[in-house]
């Protein structure tokens, strides 16, 4: 699920079980809110993700079909145990490039900080 947050800012929150059709999903999603405007902030809120079934090709395809930005975008990953950090850094390292800056945080407070975004409005669009 995507949610806008303001005009710079939105949240990626993921659930359940992601497998390549998930990705597929949020590549459309992503495509279609920034058909005419990159918003230069992220959260990729993952808390409630149960279980991955991806390979890192999967990843790199998500890649290929999501259009390089033109201006910096960056993504605050929150990762709140071991399993959920492994993923994001795989996603940091497949994704990440001049453009796309992403940095990885254990708690909401943190990522709002580096991003410049207040917490709370983070904390209530993500839930």
């Amino acid at each position: 699920m995507v949610t806008i947050v303001n005009e710079e800012c939105l949240i990626l929150s993921m659930s359940g079980m992601i497998d390549t059709m998930t990705l597929l999903e949020l590549a459309q999603d992503m495509n279609r809110i920034e058909a005419d405007k990159f918003y230069i902030k992220r959260l990729v809120y993952v808390k409630d993700v149960l279980g991955v079934s991806l390979k890192c090709e999967d990843v790199m395809y998500y890649r290929t079909i999501r259009p390089e930005p033109e201006i910096v975008i960056k993504s605050a990953l929150c990762a709140f145990n071991d399993f959920q950090y492994g993923m994001a850094r795989m996603f940091q390292a497949v994704m990440e490039s001049d453009k796309r800056i992403m940095e990885i945080f254990k708690d909401i407070e943190s990522a709002a900080q580096w991003l410049n975004v207040d917490a709370d409005l983070l904390r209530n669009k993500s839930v």
